[in-house]
C-alpha cells in the first residue's frame, strides 16, 4: 500500500461473515434450525407416546389431519432417530411432518421457515419489514375499524419479533462461549496484519472497529495478534448493534433503512407499532453511534469490510459512512473469490445514491484479501 493510502483513518466493518470463518454457527438459518430441532428433542416423550401437539414460538406442531395414519411406536423409534441425525432445517421438517403438521405462528413466521428450509438462509430482520409493510399495505384498503385491525396485527408481529430476538441472543451467547475452546492459533495473523497495516512511524493514523455482530471474537482474537506495534489508542473498538448479555450495550435487533419511500408513509400515518423496530431509535441507547460519526469527521479515511453482507437492513447507517466525503476508499475482503467479491459490489452499490462516487470508491478486487477460514 502507497504512502498517501497508509495515512488514512481505516474503519474495518466486521459482520457475521467473520464469526462464521471462526465455525461458530451464528447465521439466522443455524439458529431456526438449532431452535427448531432443539423444542423438536424436548418433546421426544410425547412423540414416543404418540401425543403430537407441542407450541414453539415458530409455531404449533400437531397431529395430521389429512388422513394419512399415525405411525406405530416402531416407527416412530425410527423418526427419532431421524431428527437427531438431522443437518439442516428442510430436512428436519420432513421428519417432523410425518406424524406433525406445522401450523406457522403467522405469515412472518411462515416466510422465515420457507427461506431456510428452501434457500437455506433468510434476513430475519428484512424479513420482518417485509411483514410491516404488507400489513400497512393491507390495512389501506381496509376501510371498516382498519385502524384497530392494524394495530392489532402489528403489535401480535411486534411481539413474535421480540421473542426472537429473545431466542437468538440466548443462542448467539452460546456460540460465543462454544470458542472459549478451540485453538485459533496463527491463523488469523497475517489477514489481521493486512487490515491494521500502517507506517508505525506515524502516530495520527486510528482505526475502528465497528462491529455489527453481537459477539466479541473479533476483539479477542485481534488483541492476541496485532498488539505488538498498536497502542489502545489507535485501535478503537465499537459494537455498533451491541452485545449479547451486556446491559449496558444490549443487542439492537430490528431493520436500518428508514429512508424508502414506503417508510416514509409509515410516518406519516403514525401508527407507532410501524416503527417500533427501527434501528435509528435505538442507537441513542449508548453513545455509540455519536462516537462513530466523531470517528468519522476525524479526516479522510478508507473502509474494509470483513463479513459484512451490506444488506438494507443496515442501509442508514452503510450510507452514512460510504457517501461520507471522507471515505475515499472500500476495499471487501472476500473467502470465496472474485465471484464472491463481485455479488457483495452489488450490495454495497445500493447504498449510493451518486453512482459515479461508487465507482471511485470501490477498490479493485484483491486476489489477496482473504478472510481465513477455521
Amino acid at each position: 500500500m502507497g504512502k498517501e493510502e497508509t495515512l488514512r483513518n481505516r474503519i474495518i466493518l466486521v459482520g457475521n461473515g467473520f464469526d462464521l470463518s471462526l465455525g461458530l454457527k451464528t447465521g439466522y438459518a443455524d439458529f431456526i434450525f438449532s431452535y427448531l430441532k432443539d423444542k423438536a428433542l424436548e418433546n421426544v416423550g410425547a412423540i414416543k407416546n404418540r401425543n403430537f401437539d407441542f407450541y414453539t414460538l415458530l409455531g404449533h406442531f400437531k397431529i395430521r389431519k389429512d388422513g394419512s395414519e399415525i405411525p406405530d411406536k416402531g416407527k416412530l423409534s425410527g423418526i427419532l432417530e431421524k431428527l437427531e441425525s438431522a443437518k439442516d432445517l428442510s430436512t428436519l421438517l420432513k421428519y417432523l411432518k410425518v406424524p406433525y403438521s406445522l401450523e406457522p405462528k403467522n405469515a412472518f413466521i411462515e416466510s422465515i421457515i420457507t427461506n431456510v428450509s428452501e434457500l437455506g438462509w433468510v434476513d430475519i430482520e428484512e424479513a420482518y419489514f417485509k411483514e410491516v409493510e404488507r400489513v400497512f399495505k393491507n390495512s389501506l384498503a381496509i376501510k371498516n375499524n382498519a385502524q384497530f385491525k392494524l394495530k392489532e396485527s402489528l403489535c401480535e408481529l411486534n411481539d413474535s419479533f421480540l421473542e426472537l430476538k429473545t431466542e437468538l441472543a440466548k443462542y448467539i451467547f452460546n456460540e460465543q462461549n462454544s470458542l472459549r475452546n478451540r485453538s485459533i492459533g496463527k491463523k488469523y495473523d497475517n489477514f489481521l496484519q493486512q487490515l491494521f497495516e500502517a507506517n508505525l512511524e506515524k502516530a495520527t493514523i486510528k482505526f475502528l472497529v465497528l462491529n455489527f455482530n453481537y459477539t466479541n471474537t473479533f476483539k479477542a482474537i485481534a488483541s492476541q495478534t496485532v498488539a505488538r506495534g498498536f497502542t489502545s489508542d489507535e485501535i478503537k473498538y465499537l459494537n455498533i448493534h451491541g452485545s449479547v448479555m451486556d446491559k449496558e450495550n444490549p443487542i439492537i435487533f430490528g431493520y436500518g433503512n428508514d429512508t424508502s419511500p414506503v417508510y416514509n408513509e409509515m410516518e406519516e400515518h403514525g401508527e407507532r407499532e410501524l416503527r417500533r423496530h427501527i434501528k435509528s431509535f435505538y442507537y441513542p441507547n449508548t453513545n455509540n453511534y455519536k462516537q462513530l460519526l466523531g470517528f468519522l469527521e476525524n479526516g479522510e479515511f478508507d473502509v474494509q469490510i470483513v463479513g459484512h453482507s451490506c444488506g438494507l437492513s443496515d442501509k442508514t447507517l452503510l450510507s452514512t459512512i460510504f457517501e461520507h466525503p471522507d471515505c475515499k476508499e472500500i476495499k471487501n475482503y472476500h473467502y470465496n473469490g472474485r465471484e464472491e467479491d463481485f455479488e457483495k459490489r452489488l450490495e454495497i452499490s445500493r447504498h449510493f445514491k451518486d453512482k459515479k462516487e461508487m465507482r471511485v470508491k470501490l477498490a479493485d478486487h484483491d486476489p489477496l484479501a482473504i478472510i481465513p477460514q477455521m
